[in-house]
């Protein structure tokens, strides 16, 4: 099977495909579930064109390494056992991150090497302290903080009304 022309391909509800990225030359957003064995990582890689990736779970700092390796402009990681996410500093393209349910991590701080960051999304990361300097990201326009119970709301709110952003705090 052969996709030239495709550029958004998107597994949802827990289906799997097994590709190979000669099959999806023109796709620049990717949504998919991550195989425990690995071998779709390899796939991934080697999708050329890619500026948006979707995937879970990300189940160690070695996946998201491989992951982020590429100026990709969006990063969503939905589940996994991730406690870092040190790599992302590797990535200062990226304009737009989503992370959901990540209940290892603890620190958002890499993020402050994001200067493009535009949006922030950390839902149902439950074990998550805020780092403040994520709050001096200068590109930064939209940030949603959602059920990370570890997040003292009530201290930092002021401050991001105060910044100006388009915001959603729960």
């Amino acid at each position: 099977l052969q996709l030239p022309g495709l550029e958004r391909l998107e597994i949802i509800n827990n289906g799997t495909l097994r590709f190979r990225a000669e099959q999806i030359p023109d796709v620049r957003h990717l949504g998919l579930k991550l195989d425990l064995g690995g071998s779709v990582l390899e796939e991934i890689e080697g999708v050329e064109k890619l500026e948006a990736l979707e995937v879970g779970p990300v189940r160690d700092r070695g996946a998201l390494e491989r992951l982020v390796k590429r100026p990709l402009r969006f990063f969503k990681a939905v589940h996994g056992n991730l406690d870092t996410i040190e790599p992302l500093r590797d990535c200062p393209s990226l304009t737009n991150l989503w992370l959901l349910g990540l209940n290892r991590l603890t620190s958002l701080a890499p993020l402050a090497d994001l200067p493009d960051l535009r949006e922030l999304s950390v839902t149902y990361c439950t074990r998550l302290k805020l780092d403040r300097s994520i709050l001096r990201l200068p590109a930064l326009r939209k940030l949603l903080l959602f059920a990370n119970k570890d997040i003292d709301l009530t201290a930092i709110r002021p401050e991001i009304e105060g910044l100006g952003l388009e915001h959603f705090l729960s």
